[in-house]
This record gives structure tokens, sequence and C-alpha cells, in this order.
């Protein structure tokens, strides 16, 4: 029987539009990025805190291609209230004052960054 921090891995996205040097990512997925919808992430992550879950770790290549995708998607993580704390990986360039405030008000408790 697996405890439920094991089931705390999600993907909203795969692959990457950047191309830094020390990541394999486009050989695996390629440089465009495709998101799921955010209601569907919205049902899984439901579905995970009523089995326990508390902490969500997205497993992204990069987490939210864009400035607006992750602003729209922790507005909408903030609505849903699940009592979920989250995780993700991330590019500096996508780091600002807005998206910093909306990843604080969604919950996340860390931001991992790779840099070059």
């Amino acid at each position: 029987i697996y405890p439920a921090r094991a089931f705390g891995h999600v993907f909203t996205s795969r692959g990457c539009p950047r191309r830094c040097a020390y990541c394999s990512s486009a050989g695996v997925w390629g440089y465009r990025v495709r998101c799921r919808s955010i209601p569907n992430i919205l049902e899984e992550l439901s579905l995970l805190a009523g089995r326990g879950v508390s902490h969500v770790h997205f497993d992204d290549d990069t987490f939210g291609p864009t400035p607006d995708r992750i602003i729209t998607l922790c507005r909408e993580l903030e609505k849903a209230r699940l009592g979920l704390t989250f995780g993700c990986e991330t590019h500096v360039s996508l780091i600002n004052g807005r998206t910093v405030a909306a990843l604080a008000g969604a919950g996340f408790s860390t931001v991992q960054l790779g840099l070059e």
C-alpha cells in the first residue's frame, strides 16, 4: 500500500520552448508546448486531495510556459481551495512580481529555478 504522498506529482504541460544547454527536455518532448486544460488539471487535483494528498509537485519541464499561463492557473487554484500546497520547476525568465504573487496566493511552497 503506497502512502498518499507517493501520488503528489502532476503534469500540466509537456515540452518547453527554451533551448537551455543543460536540459534534455527538447530531446524527449520537442520545443512545442502542449498544455492540459485548467478544468482537467483541477479535476485531477481534486481527486488527489480526496485521496489524502496534501502536497503536489508539478513535474512539467517548465511550469507555466508563459507568465499569463502561470497567473491564470494560479488564480484558478486559489479559487478552487483544495487545501493543497504546491511546488514546481520553472525558468527564471518567467519569474516577476506578478507571477510570484500568483504562486504565493495559490499555495506554492517551493519554486525551483533552472539557471544557465
